[in-house]
């Protein structure tokens, strides 16, 4: 199961065609400009540009950061990193990241491998376990791929943040 980084059900996904693959060390989702915005999973450390939201406007940051720097910035100075759970988001989402110049821009979605299920970091589910994002596979985390890919060009992307958090219905504090 997947849960948006606000804890928002994880209701809506844009996958691309044979994601998520699981890859080397694809722990975080990234959004993919060239592929028409689809999802693909990816590695974690790189640094990369993210998106903060205050439910609308999303507020692009273009500082480079790892997966767990831009949640915890857009967690100190918006609410946290953007979970998209409609389609309409997903657009909002498209849009302000056409102004990023690099390839790759993390969200909110991660893993977790010890109860096995995706979860938004603003504490909604993702997904059923048997639904279609069910894989098998073990990612810990989740960010949105905006070009290519490897998973190593996520090295210049970037993230978004998302304001009004949940205070109510939030990730337990183990998987954050």
């Amino acid at each position: 199961v997947w849960v948006w980084s606000d804890g928002s059900n994880y209701t809506y996904s844009d996958w691309g065609s044979g994601e998520p693959n699981n890859t080397g060390s694809d722990n975080c989702v990234q959004l993919y400009n060239s592929h028409s915005y689809k999802w693909n999973d990816a590695g974690c450390n790189y640094s990369c540009p993210f998106i903060c939201y205050r439910k609308i406007p999303l507020i692009l940051i273009k500082q480079e950061m790892t997966w767990r720097d831009a949640l915890r910035y857009c967690r100190e100075n918006h609410v946290d990193l953007v979970s998209v759970l409609t389609n309409e988001t997903q657009e909002w989402v498209e849009t302000v990241t056409k102004s990023v110049s690099t390839p790759n821009v993390w969200m909110g979605l991660r893993h977790t491998r010890t109860l096995g299920f995706w979860y938004w970091v603003s504490g909604e589910l993702s997904g059923t376990r048997t639904g279609p994002l069910r894989t098998g596979q073990e990612w810990k985390t989740a960010a949105m791929e905006r070009d290519q890919e490897q998973c190593s060009l996520e090295v210049s992307s970037g993230s978004a943040c998302q304001i009004l958090r949940n205070s109510t219905s939030s990730a337990p504090s183990s998987l954050s």
